[in-house]
């Protein structure tokens, strides 16, 4: 991108929220599905469908509105939802790749989950995943609003899913050595393929910029080839062009790990007290994820690891400082915000599963990643106790999953 990051965050503020206000809601499939425990998301080694395999057809996107997020629009999309089923469409639930366990279709069904992340590596091809996904869909109740399938494709060493019918994805840092027109034309192809096999989500892109003298100590980002770069400029010409890309194909597209893991050294998948003490506001390494935001991304991630300059006191994810006033607020981000993992990351293992929960969702996320579905319902049940505790906090789940709903319906999954 040429235009400096001041300009296009003015951009972001005096946008428009993307979505249609006021239309009706029909939460329930939109058509029958066709034919077709490991490390957090995004980690090296870890990690209803549509009538139709053809992608939906794509709204032109617009930036988000800086308006308050946790009130800033009717709850249209929930009606008919009572609290409990609006908390499962709060929580995304890691599932095996190869094929859910028993145990795992029941939890889904049970809490009437919103998302799953598919877990692990599966290199049997198109048409077997989508067997997958499609028992994956079919263990909710018909009724319920549609599952949304995720998995972590980024290219390179983060890639779930592989074998006939999908194309060879190296890493990011091979990516961005094509061209914008290249890479937007490779991810809608990878897109499309996805999509066939019932996925909704690749979990991407990787918008964390590592400087250049950090280099390849950042453990979760350049150890491991995940980033498109060194130079916030090009790494946002790239964000672009794969953020385009992908949701043209039909996927809903993730920023991740706001506010940045470029300048951090562990992984906090697998360390503690994963601390940036030079982040600060207006950062200029924020270029990337305000490229992402402005073609309309559909979900910005936010990292566990903790940021001295914006917030002492809590990880990004538990921050209200960075969750709602900084990203919310300053930068008028108003779609979905999904956490990393907070199931097994060894950065949150200080806490209960449903602390951790219900302190991202009032920090204000919408969308908990846990990997470890045995965890789950103890997340499921203290947010239902927080909810009952506090109208306030019920109300904010009631925006939170017609946020999650609105995002559904950009990508065809759901009416609304």
């Amino acid at each position: 991108m040429t235009a400096p990051v001041r300009l296009t965050r003015r951009l972001l503020l005096g946008a428009a929220v993307t979505g249609a206000a006021g239309l009706a809601v029909a939460c329930g499939r939109p058509g029958e599905p066709g034919p077709g425990a490991s490390s957090g998301p995004g980690t090296p080694g870890a990690s209803s469908a549509p009538a139709s395999t053809t992608p939906p057809t794509t709204t032109t996107p617009s930036t988000p509105s800086s308006s308050a997020p946790e009130t800033s629009r009717a709850p249209d999309c929930v009606t008919g939802l009572d609290l409990e089923q609006q908390i499962g469409q709060l929580m995304m639930v890691g599932v095996d790749s190869t094929g859910a366990s028993a145990d795992q279709l029941e939890l889904i069904g049970r809490i009437g989950a919103g998302a799953v992340v598919m877990m692990g590596n599966n290199d049997q091809g198109v048409d077997a995943i989508r067997t997958v996904t499609d028992e994956l869909r079919d263990a909710l109740d018909p009724d319920a609003p549609a599952l949304l399938v995720a998995t972590d494709q980024e290219g390179g060493v983060v890639r779930r899913l592989s074998g006939p019918g999908f194309d060879e994805m190296p890493s990011a840092a091979t990516q961005a050595s094509w061209s914008r027109s290249t890479l937007r034309k490779r991810a809608t192809t990878w897109a499309k393929q996805l999509r066939r096999a019932g996925v909704d989500s690749p979990l991407a892109p990787v918008a964390d910029v590592v400087p250049p003298e950090i280099g390849n100590r950042n453990e979760p980002i350049a150890a491991n080839d995940r980033g498109y770069g060194d130079d916030p400029d090009e790494v946002a010409e790239r964000i672009d062009a794969v953020v385009t890309g992908l949701r043209s194909g039909g996927m809903a597209t993730a920023l991740k790990h706001f506010p940045g893991l470029g300048r951090v050294i562990g992984n906090t998948d697998f360390a503690s007290d994963v601390v940036d003490d030079r982040t600060g506001p207006d950062d200029p390494l924020w270029g990337s994820f305000l490229a992402g935001m402005e073609v309309g991304s559909d979900m910005v991630m936010m990292a566990t690891a903790r940021y001295t300059k914006l917030d002492p006191s809590a990880p990004a994810a538990f921050s209200s400082e960075i969750i709602s006033d900084l990203l919310r607020g300053d930068l008028g981000w108003d779609r979905v915000v999904i956490s990393d993992d907070l199931g097994v990351a060894k950065q949150v293992a200080d806490l209960e599963p449903g602390e951790r929960a219900v302190r991202f969702l009032k920090a204000g996320g919408d969308i908990v990643i846990n990997v470890d579905p045995s965890s789950v319902g103890a997340m499921v049940k203290a947010v239902l106790a927080a909810a009952r505790k506090s109208d306030r906090f019920a109300e904010q789940i009631a925006v939170k999953a017609e946020r999650v709903l609105r995002m559904k319906a950009d990508r065809g999954l759901v009416s609304c």
